[in-house]
């Protein structure tokens, strides 16, 4: 029998924080990056995955590791700014093929942020779609973090602890407090990412021109007289003043972290733009320009390109010529924002109509049973 296809199994999300992440099947090129993440992680996370000391992966690991057959075994892997952030997997049990084992690993920096639940969540519903009902792990019994996450998921959950290893068994079919404890964490997520969008520390104006009447420079020019606190960066191609401040270059060269660029650029120059908010880590991006899904269908492409790119590099993106409208992931939310005056940042910008996309998948290697630090 030939592998399951798991392209639909791609999604976009939000931590509880609010922070964007991508959600995806493992695949053989992941292993350069796998490799990365693993080196990455604290000897105390390798600890807790691997019940030992396991500095290195093996050739032979990360062959099997990012080679997995889309039925019996699953890998999911959670990205975020071009790197591998988390790992879930399971292994369909040869003996018992309605269960599986399951192990997660979390980037340090990514530890207590709701990375693992959500790894779970997709993770229990890409088995569900393959036949699998009940999870087994095997955790120390000192990785509290962990055992959290399997206890709060909203799953039916049995324990029990032998030898300082505490082995864990999960109903993962749906119930109504596992539907309830998703909604709760969805509301909590989408609540922190709009808070994010609204309540800005710093932000860059993107195209933000030297002469009056040109969207970026109002744009600008509001932010400095709309009573907003924190800094405001106008950043245009060969620098200079906007609105008696510093003009930057490039986003790239703005002094300090951006939490929201607002990008006013015509549409030949989006692309590029997004691209250095990525590597500038922008959180939040909102676009305000002309020629995308308005524009017909080929507008309409390059508008979804340009959205599933900012995703992948964990921006959240806006939909272009929607004054503070945000396509975001996860659930649907719609609140009209005025089109008469520009936003104003720092408090002002409308709530974002919200639509995103999700669906799950994944699995762990024979090597250990073990789950790292999550949550």
């Amino acid at each position: 029998m030939p592998p399951v296809a798991v392209d639909a199994e791609i999604c976009h999300a939000l931590l509880i924080d609010g922070t964007p992440v991508h959600i995806r099947p493992i695949t053989p090129e992941d292993d350069e990056r796998l490799v990365a993440f693993h080196n990455e992680l604290s000897p105390e996370s390798l600890y807790m995955r691997f019940f030992s000391a396991h500095p290195r992966l093996q050739p032979a690991e990360v062959q099997r590791f990012t080679h997995v057959d889309g039925r019996d075994r699953m890998a999911l892997v959670a990205t975020g700014h071009d790197r591998i952030i988390g790992v879930a997997r399971f292994d369909r049990l040869p003996d018992a093929p309605d269960a599986a084992e399951v192990a997660f690993v979390v980037a340090d920096d990514y530890q207590g942020r709701g990375l693992g639940t959500l790894l779970l969540e997709h993770l229990s519903a890409c088995a569900r779609s393959r036949g699998i009902t009940s999870f087994q792990a095997e955790t120390l019994v000192h990785n509290a973090a962990m055992q959290d996450v399997f206890r709060h998921a909203g799953f039916a959950v049995h324990s029990s602890l032998s030898g300082g290893v505490v082995e864990v068994r999960m109903d993962i079919r749906p119930t109504e407090a596992f539907v309830a404890a998703v909604d709760r964490r969805d509301e909590k997520s989408e609540v922190n990412s709009v808070l994010h969008l609204l309540r800005p520390r710093t932000v860059a104006v993107i195209g933000a021109g030297t002469g009056r009447g040109g969207i970026g420079h109002e744009v600008f020019r509001n932010i400095l007289e709309g009573g907003f606190t924190g800094t405001a960066y106008p950043v245009r191609r060969g620098g200079g003043e906007v609105a008696g401040h510093r003009a930057y270059g490039s986003i790239l060269d703005v002094p300090e972290p951006v939490d929201l660029a607002v990008v006013a650029v015509p549409a030949a120059a989006v692309a590029a733009v997004v691209e250095e908010c990525a590597q500038k880590q922008v959180r939040d991006i909102v676009l305000i320009t002309a020629g995308f899904a308005e524009a017909g269908e080929e507008g309409r492409q390059a508008q979804a390109a340009m959205v599933g790119r900012a995703r992948e590099r964990a921006c959240g993106s806006s939909v272009p010529t929607a004054w503070g409208s945000s396509t975001r992931p996860r659930r649907c939310r719609s609140t009209p924002p005025s089109r008469r005056s520009p936003p104003t940042p720092a408090g002002s910008l409308s709530p974002p109509s919200r639509a995103g996309s999700g669906s799950p998948c994944s699995r762990r290697p024979a090597a250990a049973t073990s789950a790292s630090p999550a949550s």
